[in-house]
C-alpha cells in the first residue's frame, strides 16, 4: 500500500496517457514517430560515436592526453583535476548527455571525487554546439547574431560554474588521482575488450535515450488535446517535456525574432524533462545527488530567464 501511494501520480499519469493514446491514436502515432525520428536522425549520429570513444578513452586512461590543450586555463579557473577538465570539455564540446556520462564514468573509475563530480554536474551538462548549430540556429529562430546565442548557451553556464567554485564549492578539495581511485587491482584490459564493452554500453544508453524521447513525446498528447486552442500553452508543455519537438513548436508560433530567441534559449538551458530523465539514467546507481543536479539546473535556468527577459526589453 505504501508503494502504491508513493507511485500514485506516475500511475495516474500513465493511465491517463493510455486513455489518450487509445482515444487519439493518430496523434499518438504522429508524436511517437516524431520522437523516434529525432532520436534516429539527430541523437544517434551526433551522440553514439562520442559515447563509445569517450568510454574507451577513460577505460584506456587516454582521457588526460585529450585535454592537455585545455588543462592549464580550466584548472586555473575552476581548480579541478585533469580528469575534471576532461568532464568539463566533454560537457561543453560534445554536449548533453556527455557531460553527465563523462562525470559518472570518471567518478566510477576513481579519477575524480564525489564532490568534484557533483560540482561538474551542476553546470557542464548542456546542449552541445553540434545540435545547436545544425538544428537550432538559423532554423528555430533567425535574425539574431550567433554570438548572442553562444553567450547565453555557454558563457553564462561557465560563469555560473566559476561563481559556484568560489561560493558553494569553495571548500572542494581536489585530491590527487591516486587517492581518488578505488581500492583493488586495476589490470589493464585488452584494447578489443575495452572496445566491445564501450560499444555495448553506448548502444544500451542510446537506446534508453530514445525510449525516454518517445515516452515524453507521447505525453505531449495530453496538453495538446486539453489546450489545443492555445498554441502558447501547447508549446510550453512540449518544451517542458521534450526539447526537440518543443523547439519545433516554438518555430510554428512565428514570433518576433527576439521573443523566439528568448523562448528557444530558455528551453535550451532547461533541456526538458526527457533530458533530465536520461541524465538520471546515466547517473544510475551512483550516490551522486539528483536533487542537487536539478537544483542547480533550475537556478541557472532562472538566472538566464531573467537575463533573456532583459534582452527582449532592449532588443
Amino acid at each position: 500500500m505504501k508503494n502504491f501511494r508513493k507511485n500514485i501520480i506516475p500511475v495516474l499519469l500513465f493511465a491517463a496517457l493510455m486513455g489518450f493514446i487509445l482515444r487519439f491514436s493518430a496523434m499518438a502515432k504522429q508524436y511517437a514517430y516524431l520522437g523516434l525520428s529525432i532520436w534516429f536522425e539527430q541523437m544517434i549520429p551526433s551522440l553514439l560515436p562520442f559515447m563509445i570513444i569517450s568510454s574507451m578513452l577513460i577505460k584506456l586512461n587516454l582521457d588526460e592526453l585529450l585535454i592537455k590543450p585545455f588543462s592549464g586555463i580550466f584548472k586555473f579557473l575552476y581548480q579541478i583535476s585533469d580528469a575534471g577538465v576532461y568532464v568539463l570539455v566533454m560537457g561543453f564540446l560534445c554536449g548533453f548527455p556527455m557531460g553527465a556520462k563523462a562525470a559518472v564514468m570518471e567518478y566510477e573509475e576513481g579519477k575524480i571525487s564525489k564532490d568534484e563530480a557533483q560540482f561538474l554536474l551542476s553546470f557542464s551538462n548542456n546542449i552541445g554546439p553540434a545540435y545547436f548549430l545544425s538544428f537550432v540556429y538559423g532554423n528555430i529562430y533567425t535574425g539574431i547574431p550567433l554570438s548572442h546565442g553562444l553567450f547565453f548557451l555557454y558563457v553564462l553556464p561557465l560563469l555560473y560554474g566559476f561563481i559556484l567554485r568560489r561560493t558553494v564549492y569553495k571548500r572542494l578539495h581536489v585530491a590527487p588521482e591516486a587517492s581518488c581511485r578505488k581500492k583493488g587491482p586495476s589490470a589493464a584490459k585488452p584494447f578489443l575488450s575495452v572496445m566491445d564493452e564501450s560499444i555495448n554500453q553506448g548502444l544500451m544508453q542510446i537506446s534508453m535515450l530514445g525510449g525516454y524521447m518517445i515516452v515524453c513525446n507521447l505525453l505531449v498528447i495530453i496538453p495538446k488535446t486539453l489546450f489545443y486552442e492555445n498554441p502558447y500553452l501547447c508549446a510550453f508543455f512540449h518544451n517542458l517535456l521534450e526539447i526537440s519537438g518543443g523547439l519545433l513548436s516554438i518555430k510554428s508560433l512565428n514570433l518576433p525574432a527576439a521573443r523566439a530567441f528568448a523562448l528557444t534559449h530558455l528551453s535550451l538551458v532547461f533541456t526538458g524533462i526527457s533530458c533530465h530523465l536520461q541524465t538520471f539514467h546515466i547517473m544510475g546507481s551512483t550516490d551522486l545527488s539528483r536533487q542537487k543536479y536539478m537544483l542547480h539546473k533550475l537556478i541557472l535556468c532562472s538566472i538566464i530567464g531573467i537575463l533573456l527577459t532583459v534582452y527582449c526589453m532592449f532588443a
